[in-house]
């Protein structure tokens, strides 16, 4: 699980740097429409932990419960996406 953790963590960082490359030559209505596009992506995220149903496999696995899951994507926001958040 280290090494895909690791490896996902790369692919991450990689998608933030290529993210930003790419909304540098954005105008700037081109880069209005990504942004509300993120901010509908993060209320989908939001309400699909909200609304989730926790199986028992789900629960083997260590799955964040529902509260859980809000709190991490509340600080994602704050933390990551304060950007796409912004009105």
């Amino acid at each position: 699980m280290l090494t895909i953790a690791e490896d996902e963590a790369r692919h991450a960082a990689l998608s933030h740097q290529v993210h930003a490359w790419l909304t540098e030559r954005l105008d700037g209505a081109a880069r209005e429409r990504v942004r509300i596009a993120k901010r509908e992506a993060v209320r989908e995220l939001c309400t699909s932990a909200l609304d989730a149903q926790v199986s028992e496999l789900e629960q083997r696995v260590g799955l964040p419960s529902r509260q859980v899951a809000c709190n991490m994507i509340a600080q994602l926001a704050r933390s990551l996406w304060a950007d796409t958040l912004a009105a």
